[in-house]
């Protein structure tokens, strides 16, 4: 009910706060048995606060008729739609 209400007033007001798209980025081994102090043995993993992928789901499900094809529907997918949010409303 409460997280309804949220979402409800984000969509009516089109306002996000900033904490929504905030994230901490770690470093991951990439290869466990290389050379771990090699730059290029590690990537970046992004970790968001639940609630923010959350509201992504439910933007997602809700823009889904809108886009045209597959392609752009898995761009945006895989895009932080807590940023491209002003632009979808």
């Amino acid at each position: 009910m409460h997280l309804q209400t949220l979402f409800k007033f984000i969509l009516c007001h089109r306002f996000v706060r900033n904490s929504f798209g905030i994230g901490v980025t770690i470093p991951l081994v990439k290869d466990k048995t290389g050379n771990i102090n090699d730059v290029n043995n590690y990537r970046g993993v992004t970790l968001s606060p639940d609630i923010s992928k959350l509201l992504e789901v439910v933007l997602l499900s809700l823009c889904s008729g809108c886009f045209r094809n597959r392609f752009f529907y898995n761009l945006v997918l895989k895009t932080r739609l807590v940023t491209l949010m002003p632009f979808l409303l």
